[in-house]
């Protein structure tokens, strides 16, 4: 959350003062401030997880954990947008919008990603801890 919070925060930035213009001032100024309250709902989240963990209260997941297929449905779908033609041909002609959209999309995807990948190991860690003969 925070690393796509600073990828926007980067794009509005860059928009609001490398593109003249009073559309492209107010979108880069919204996409800059969407971005900053993604780094700071980030760092508290990351908070709350330190002082869960010190608590020892652990969000371990099911040693039979599995990605819904709502997730996994979502994730196709973006994967089509980021190589669709209709949003190469439309979207990247109205910069701002088009840069944010792929940006944004892209940042869900990988921040996703690799937390499915990082339950999975747990589930799968968990799951050798379960089987291991004692």
């Amino acid at each position: 959350m925070v690393f796509s919070g600073l990828i926007l925060m980067v794009i509005g930035l860059s928009v609001r003062f490398g593109v003249g213009g009073g559309t492209a001032h107010w979108s880069g100024l919204i996409t800059a401030a969407a971005g900053l309250l993604l780094v700071v709902a980030g760092l508290l989240r990351a908070r709350r997880r330190r002082n869960r963990a010190r608590l020892g209260l652990t969000d371990d997941v099911g040693p039979d954990y599995r990605t819904n297929r709502g997730k996994i449905f979502t994730m196709v779908i973006v994967v089509l947008y980021l190589f669709s033609p209709i949003d190469l041909a439309v979207l990247e002609f109205l910069l701002p919008v088009g840069v944010v959209g792929d940006t944004a999309a892209l940042s869900w995807l990988v921040v996703t990603t690799g937390g499915e990948l990082t339950r999975h190991r747990r589930a799968r860690r968990l799951r050798r801890e379960l089987t291991r003969p004692r």
